[in-house]
C-alpha cells in the first residue's frame, strides 16, 4: 500500500518500457547483459564494439595497461600472446558471442531484440574494427547515407525505410587518426567522445528509444545527408557537464 499510495505519484519511470543504453565501456560490456536480459527489447549501443582481442592494443590507454605485462614478459611477441590468454578469459562476457542477429541465435528465455548502434569515424578508444565487427556479427544494416568509407558485410537500409535496427557511423574529421595497424598509440583525439553531445545524435537515440525506428537526422541544410559533423551536418554540440 505505501508503494502504490506514496511511491508510485513520484515514478518518473515507466517500469513497463525499460530500454538500454550503454556507452563505451557501457557498450562492450552492457550489450552482453542486453542480450541475455530476458525484458529488454531496445538498446543503444554507443561507441563501443566487440572482440576484446581486437580492441585492446588499438585503445590509446593500452601503453598504460600493457605495461603491466610488460614487467612481467619481455617482448613484442610475448605481448600478442598474453592479449590473446586475456581474450580467452574474457570470452564468457565478450558481445560478440551473445549480441543475437546473423551468426549468434537469440538466447532462450529473452524478448526479440532491437539494436542501435553509433560509431565514430576514427576512434581512438575502442577502434573501428571492433565496431564493425560487432555489426557484421549482428548482421545489422546500416543507415544511408552513410559517411562510412568501409561496407563490407553490410547491407544498406534508408531512414525512410524506418529500419528498427541499425549501426550509424558519425564523422567529427578528429585528428590525428589511429594507426591502420595494429601498432601502439598514445593518442586521444576526442573522437570517442565527440558524437555524444551532438543534437542529432541524441535526437536519434530518443527516437529509437520511444518509438522503436532509426532515423537520420543529419541533414546538409536541405535534406537528410551523411553524418559529416566536422561539416555541420550532427547539429550543435552540447557542452560537457
Amino acid at each position: 500500500k505505501f508503494t502504490t499510495d506514496v511511491l508510485s505519484p513520484l515514478l518518473v519511470a515507466n517500469p513497463d518500457d525499460v530500454s538500454f543504453l550503454g556507452i563505451s565501456q557501457g557498450h562492450i560490456l552492457g550489450a552482453t547483459f542486453f542480450s541475455f536480459s530476458p525484458t529488454i527489447a531496445r538498446g543503444v549501443l554507443h561507441v563501443g564494439g566487440g572482440g576484446w582481442g581486437l580492441i585492446f592494443e588499438r585503445a590509446f590507454y593500452w601503453p598504460q595497461y600493457s605495461g603491466i605485462i610488460g614487467s612481467y614478459y619481455s617482448g613484442p611477441l610475448a605481448l600478442v600472446i598474453a592479449e590473446q590468454v586475456l581474450q580467452l578469459a574474457f570470452d564468457p562476457i565478450d558481445s560478440i558471442h551473445a549480441v543475437p542477429g546473423g551468426v549468434n541465435a537469440a538466447i532462450a528465455g529473452t524478448v526479440e531484440k532491437q539494436i542501435l548502434q553509433q560509431m565514430s569515424i576514427g576512434d581512438s578508444a575502442v577502434t573501428n574494427q571492433a565496431s564493425l565487427y560487432q555489426a557484421r556479427t549482428a548482421a545489422l544494416p546500416l543507415l544511408s547515407p552513410t559517411v562510412a568509407v568501409t561496407t563490407f558485410g553490410l547491407d544498406g537500409a534508408l531512414s525512410s525505410g524506418n529500419p528498427t535496427s541499425a549501426i550509424v557511423v558519425y564523422d567529427e574529421d578528429k585528428s590525428p587518426a589511429p594507426p591502420e595497424t595494429n601498432a601502439q598509440h598514445d593518442v586521444d583525439n576526442g573522437a570517442h567522445t565527440a558524437i555524444i553531445r551532438r543534437t542529432a545524435t541524441q535526437a536519434q537515440i530518443f527516437q529509437f528509444l520511444s518509438q522503436g525506428t532509426v532515423l537520420n537526422f543529419c541533414t546538409d541544410g536541405k535534406a537528410e545527408g551523411p553524418c559529416y559533423c566536422a561539416l555541420g551536418a550532427c547539429g550543435d554540440s552540447l557542452p560537457e557537464e
